[in-house]
């Protein structure tokens, strides 16, 4: 498992998606970008930043049940394989980079 408690807003985090490409159960905080890589409870767990209590239950949650850690990663790295592959980013850089030149930044 890999607990990412992360207290400020990380742009993206690149190494929620690496462990979730390798078959690691993600637990990390909801900010910034990590909530647009992991929804919470179906490819990874998610927790207010700063609520230590929050992450211990998660902790324990994910530590004390197998079939719940089975389930988020594998469905962690279909999310990996359906999102986040250098095709899928090329194409969303790429369609962000024609509606800034449209003069839009609106998806």
């Amino acid at each position: 498992m890999l607990v990412v408690p992360s207290i400020w807003a990380e742009a993206f985090g690149y190494v929620v998606i690496e462990a979730m490409a390798v078959g690691c159960a993600v637990i990390a905080s909801a900010i910034g970008g990590i909530p647009e890589i992991i929804t919470d409870s179906e490819d990874g767990l998610l927790v207010p930043a700063g609520d230590c209590a929050a992450l211990g239950q998660a902790i324990g949650r994910l530590w004390s049940d197998a079939q719940l850690r089975r389930r988020l990663v594998s469905q962690a790295r279909r999310t990996v394989e359906t999102r986040f592959t250098l095709t899928q980013c090329v194409k969303q850089y790429r369609d962000l980079d024609m509606r800034l030149a449209a003069g839009s930044a609106a998806p």
